[in-house]
């Protein structure tokens, strides 16, 4: 069933000679203002449609449709199976994920409106998916059904929304579908690939971390000390940007919780330092310098101050990176790790003339 909360999920019709809406071709989703995006062949051969939110807000409309690539032509699944449907400009969109495809065995929500759904039918049925990967031209995704879930894509998805159910981010669009469908096999097109096709969904996608509103608000929740919220959007944001370092810095910032490292069991101490292993690995370079600084001092108050035996030269190597911690990141390690008697505290304290 579409809900409130998912009011940019749409059910596409065909319409009468005199504007009725009639039998159902497929979904849609609303991307921007004024604009939702379908499978061209959902639409194929009609320069109009019906677009309706079945339970859940207002009343659906006539709208005009048009090929999001001219001179599309059926049977084409290379990633070009996009329509562009004109919407009321008051409807709202869809929360968008980056362009980064989502991972392999993602979990992943999709609505349809199978031919057992009458058009008078506002439930749809609604099913789980786990990515298997890319399929051979690159353009699409191979999904499959997940045990335990009866329903399966079929025709009447086409053209819907595929959710990352950890983020609630929209990661594609409902392609097409094994015709066995013992198999429970389909493709999406990923956000990628539809930007190809309607360009102006680049501009669309949240490609820098800093200006998503997901990561703003898990900040904002780290800096009023509302750590477990931070956490629950930090642990949330990776599978949206698996290769942001600031992912697994604030994601061990958050897990710390205001509180020192020596307090903490070996296995959540380990777990940390993977953490930040990854981002270092991931980035390196001088721009990664403040995980370092964070993971120096995260030894220096568990293994140093404690008498534990640890690697001297792996925590010399971490300190290094001290002088290069820009003021704001030094300013955040201090005030959420209040280890003031290790050297790494105090060395980033100097940083901002503390």
């Amino acid at each position: 069933m579409i809900t409130s909360s998912e009011p940019w999920r749409l059910r596409i019709r065909a319409t009468t000679n005199d504007g009725a809406p009639s039998e159902v071709l497929g979904t849609a989703f609303v991307v921007a203002p004024g604009v939702a995006l379908t499978c061209a062949h959902v639409v194929e051969g009609r320069v109009r449609c019906w677009a309706e939110a079945p339970g859940g807000w207002g009343s659906g409309q006539v709208c005009s449709t048009r090929y999001a690539v001219p001179g599309w032509s059926p049977g084409r699944y290379d990633g070009t199976d996009v329509a562009v449907v004109d919407v009321p400009e008051s409807w709202p969109a869809a929360p968008l994920g980056p362009s980064a495809p989502p991972r392999p065995e993602t979990p992943l929500d999709a609505l349809g409106f199978p031919e057992q759904y009458s058009a008078a039918d506002d439930r749809g049925q609604r099913t789980r998916v786990q990515v298997i990967g890319p399929d051979e031209t690159g353009k699409l995704i191979q999904v499959n059904g997940l045990p335990g879930f009866d329903g399966q894509i079929q025709r009447g998805y086409s053209g819907g929304p595929v959710v990352d159910v950890t983020s609630g981010r929209v990661v594609g669009m409902v392609s097409t579908a094994d015709m066995d469908k013992r198999l429970r096999i389909s493709w999406i097109i990923p956000l990628a690939t539809l930007a190809e096709a309607w360009p102006p969904l680049a501009d669309l996608l949240p490609e820098q971390i800093r200006v998503d509103p997901e990561f703003v608000e898990a900040v904002a929740a780290l800096n009023n000390g509302a750590y477990a919220r931070a956490l629950e959007r930090f642990n949330t944001l990776v599978n949206m940007y698996p290769r942001e370092v600031d992912v697994y810095y604030y994601r061990v910032l958050a897990a710390l919780g205001g509180r020192r490292p020596g307090g903490y069991r070996y296995e959540v101490i380990r777990a940390m330092e993977n953490l930040l292993q990854i981002g270092i690995q991931i980035e390196p370079g001088r721009t990664s310098n403040h995980l370092r600084a964070l993971w120096a001092l995260i030894i220096e108050d568990y293994y140093e101050i404690r008498g534990i035996p640890t690697d001297r030269s792996r925590l010399r190597g971490l300190q290094a990176a001290l002088s290069g911690v820009g003021s704001d990141r030094a300013r955040e390690i201090i005030n959420h790790v209040p280890a003031v008697e290790c050297p790494t505290w105090q060395g980033l304290s100097r940083n901002q003339g503390i």
